[in-house]
């Protein structure tokens, strides 16, 4: 290869250095002060780290509006409500959040008032819902889904007004309306 040749590809590649240089140094002068911002506000932190779970607080109309979610997500994927005899299990991973670890989901399923208590959950599915299409339910402002209950086990199931906690138990209509005795 003669010297001319030579000298026209190095040009050519300098040529080329010289624009990329250019390119990079122009996008780090216009986008410069705009990341240094996000860095100092701590928003670009915020954008790439992992959030941080968050500890659950809620009271029993907050859990009752959880567990309403995720019957209405099985509902929703599946059909139909889910069967008396499993309704926890079968929503239980439709109540976390991505912001929860499992263990802090999983007191959206016990009563306030029975935590720190193994096994004891204290909300009911009302059986008569059970495998039960949403379109089928005649009054569903005011037909019970779920309800403060008496019985604690897992996956508990009874008639809301035989079974309820008390007088003044809350429970959640097929609709997502908060029932108050």
């Amino acid at each position: 290869m003669d010297e001319r040749a030579k000298g026209g590809k190095f040009r050519k590649r300098r040529w080329i250095l010289g624009a990329l240089a250019a390119l990079f140094g122009g996008a780090a002068l216009f986008y410069g002060p705009v990341i240094a911002d996000l860095s100092r506000e701590g928003i670009l932190q915020g954008l790439l780290s992992k959030p941080q779970e968050r500890a659950y607080l809620g009271d029993s109309e907050d859990n009752l509006r959880a567990l309403y979610l995720g019957m209405k997500l099985y509902h929703d994927s599946e059909g139909a409500f889910p069967e008396a005899e499993s309704w926890m299990d079968a929503i239980g991973k439709r109540v976390k959040t991505s912001d929860m670890s499992e263990d802090e989901a999983a007191k959206k399923l016990i009563r306030p008032d029975l935590r720190g208590q193994p096994d004891r959950y204290g909300y009911a599915m009302n059986v008569a819902m059970a495998g039960m299409y949403l379109e089928d339910v005649k009054d569903p402002s005011r037909t019970p889904l779920l309800f403060e209950s008496r019985e604690t086990g897992r996956n508990a199931a009874g008639d809301p007004v035989s079974d309820a906690l008390s007088a003044q138990a809350l429970a959640i209509a097929v609709d997502g309306t908060i029932l108050r005795p």
